[in-house]
């Protein structure tokens, strides 16, 4: 959510196939993706901008405010939301928030069901 817009996109076949892992979809990978995105698409109006992304999932919100993430796959994208911030001149942050405060992205994002 990006006042006054918002963006939502379905998780295509091949990224929940990158998603996956043992058991289930990576939520972490998920989050960082949809963090991406977010840079990608809005990117260009951030510019000069401090951004706080407030994240329910807290090794995501971790391994991107370490910068830093063991999982190759979460590494891709920490640097891509590092290439995107440094592109479009603008500051991201992340603050991890308790599921419970999460009332904003919630509805969304259990809209969607998972394969």
């Amino acid at each position: 959510f990006y006042h006054p817009f918002y963006y939502s996109q379905a998780w295509s076949s091949e990224e929940l196939l990158e998603a996956q892992r043992e058991q289930q979809a990576s939520m972490p990978y998920l989050e960082l993706l949809a963090i991406a995105r977010a840079c990608s698409t809005f990117g260009s109006k951030w510019a000069g901008k401090r951004i706080l992304c407030r994240s329910d999932c807290e090794p995501a919100s971790s391994a991107l405010s370490k910068k830093y993430s063991k999982v190759p796959q979460l590494q891709h994208l920490i640097r891509l939301i590092g290439v995107l911030a440094l592109s479009h001149n603008f500051d991201i942050r992340v603050k991890h928030i308790a599921s419970l405060h999460n009332i904003r992205a919630d509805p969304f994002s259990t809209s969607f069901r998972f394969v």
